[in-house]
């Protein structure tokens, strides 16, 4: 018993002081401070993994997954001392591991309504934070010089489809944080104001694959937590969803060849922006096909998550990696019966889809790794310990 408050007291204290370095991180990234960045992602490195740790010692039970995730690590070991990978290609395969880690790290975390307070009032001081970028100087800027900016909202991050992603995952966990944590009506204006900001800004990023998955995710909240209604879920469907970024890259591939030569508008914007000159760049020089070529490509942004995993780890570390992911989220959707539950699968869900688009929000294990923690750990049940604070 002794043994167990003391690895829920260190998995608490792990999970609040990573949200705290993500915020601090989130903010560097945005103002520029590249040394304070890189110690924000170290700090995460050595505290998920931590995480990790605690959680897979403690827990004593193994699971299938369990398996996977290990033989994934092995291949990653294996495949870099046959291609002798230097310390510049292991920190991305660290971080990328570190994502995986995630599923595992979530359930050791033990849920109440202090932890569910913590998690909304961090999210509500960075919703804050992103607005205050947005009245400062940085709202149009980007760290990245090539970055074209002008009427697109960036708020000083690398481009529009990042700041895209930051403020969708920051609205999703306001509110499934604020569904579940009972605040009063004060504490819920407050909120819902800052939301509101939080939308029109996302809207300015004018980043059309965050903006539908925010619109869907926010259709998804009226419907399930407002109008009370019954949501029956379909598994092949929600499956399909995890995999959509499998499928992306060869519909959008032929959706380009289809419409060559056509100017098809959606949402203010050309359908097809481009992305197919990327891919269509990158796959000759993906030339082992079933070992990969991360030594090469270094996990780059190839604009689509899975795209960018199977031209690093061929075929083979992609096949262990998709069946390690459909796992975990099988366990996942399992637990996820409540309506707060069923807001946090949606949330997830959103996430896969994001990462058609952008390879980062499922690849790279340090602020995008903490939005997916903190999505999965507010999935945890603590109705029993309902009350209201201020």
């Amino acid at each position: 018993m002794h043994t167990k408050k003391i690895e829920q007291l260190l998995m608490s204290f792990l999970f609040t002081g990573l949200i705290f370095i993500h915020i601090i991180m989130s903010l560097a990234l945005a103002v520029g401070l590249e040394e304070m960045e890189r110690l924000c992602s170290y700090l995460i490195l050595g505290m998920g993994f931590l995480m990790f740790s605690t959680a897979f010692f403690c827990q004593h039970k193994l699971r299938r997954e369990d398996f996977v995730f290990f033989l994934f690590v092995v291949f990653c070991l294996l495949v870099g001392a046959y291609r002798r990978w230097e310390v510049e290609n292991v920190i991305p395969v660290l971080c990328f591991i570190l994502m995986m880690t995630v599923w595992r790290s979530a359930e050791a975390v033990s849920h109440s309504h202090v932890l569910a307070k913590r998690v909304c009032i961090a999210y509500t001081g960075q919703g804050l934070l992103l607005i205050g970028l947005f009245l400062s100087p940085y709202a149009y800027e980007s760290y990245q010089e090539y970055v074209e900016v002008s009427h697109e909202l960036t708020l000083g991050f690398a481009n529009p489809n990042q700041t895209g992603i930051i403020l969708t995952s920051t609205i999703m966990i306001l509110l499934i944080a604020g569904e579940g944590s009972y605040m009063n009506r004060i504490w819920k204006m407050m909120i819902n104001i800052e939301l509101l900001f939080l939308s029109v800004m996302l809207i300015l990023t004018d980043a059309r694959t965050s903006i539908l998955s925010c619109v869907v995710f926010f259709v998804f909240y009226l419907f399930i937590v407002k109008k009370k209604k019954k949501f029956r879920r379909y598994p092949l469907v929600e499956d399909i969803i995890v995999c959509c970024p499998v499928f992306f890259v060869p519909f959008y591939l032929w959706l380009a060849n289809k419409t060559e030569g056509e100017v098809i508008m959606f949402l203010g914007k050309k359908l097809i922006s481009g992305r197919q000159r990327l891919y269509k760049k990158v796959l000759p020089l993906w030339w082992d096909k079933s070992l990969g070529n991360l030594k090469r490509f270094n996990l780059q942004n190839f604009h689509n998550a899975y795209f960018t995993i199977l031209t690093n780890f061929g075929t083979i570390g992609f096949s262990i990696y998709l069946i390690f992911t459909l796992m975990s989220f099988h366990t996942f959707r399992k637990q996820c019966q409540t309506t707060q539950k069923q807001l946090c699968i949606m949330a997830v869900l959103m996430l896969f889809l994001m990462g058609s688009a952008e390879a980062a929000v499922l690849v790279s294990g340090t602020i995008y790794y903490i939005y997916m923690l903190v999505i999965l750990v507010l999935s945890k049940d603590y109705s029993e310990e309902r009350r209201t604070f201020v």
